[in-house]
Order: C-alpha cells, then sequence, then structure tokens
C-alpha cells in the first residue's frame, strides 16, 4: 500500500510512536532512511545536516483509497496517544 510521510520532533518520538503503531497492528515504514547521502557508493557525498536530520524524524502511514475513515480515525487516535 502507499504510505504518506509524517515528520516528528526527534527520532526518539517517531520510534515510539512506531512501537505503539506496530502494538496496534498499524505497520508504519522510515522513509529514506537512513539519509541516501550515507549510500556506500557515493564517493566523497558532501555534507547534508538537513537530509540526515529528516531521515531520521519522518516515518510514513498507511494510505490507499480503500483505507476506511474509522481505520484513519484509528491511526490518528494512536499517534495522538503516542504523543502525550
Amino acid at each position: 500500500y502507499p504510505y504518506y510521510p509524517i515528520l516528528f520532533e526527534s527520532e526518539e518520538v517517531l520510534l515510539r510512536v512506531a512501537d505503539t503503531l506496530k502494538e496496534n497492528e498499524v505497520i508504519p515504514r522510515r522513509y529514506f532512511y537512513p539519509s541516501l547521502t550515507t549510500l556506500n557508493y557515493l564517493e566523497n557525498p558532501e555534507p547534508t545536516p538537513v537530509s540526515d536530520d529528516v531521515a531520521l524524524r519522518v516515518l510514513c502511514l498507511p494510505i490507499y483509497p480503500d483505507l476506511d475513515l474509522e481505520d484513519v480515525r484509528r491511526i490518528a487516535q494512536i499517534i495522538k496517544s503516542s504523543l502525550l
């Protein structure tokens, strides 16, 4: 299924939310993780602090046309409760 990216305050928060989602049978994915600038075939890559930071904090949530509105609400509630 397609995924929708969401950017969290920190990797710690992302991991907490991801764990809670998985406990509730919602499978998120890391997005461009690790940062693409860390690929081993790049020779002498330039520093990319923004890309490196975002790669640690972005998580993709499931989203697709047949996703039931009740499931969307449930996922949003799981995330919200993880952030409290």
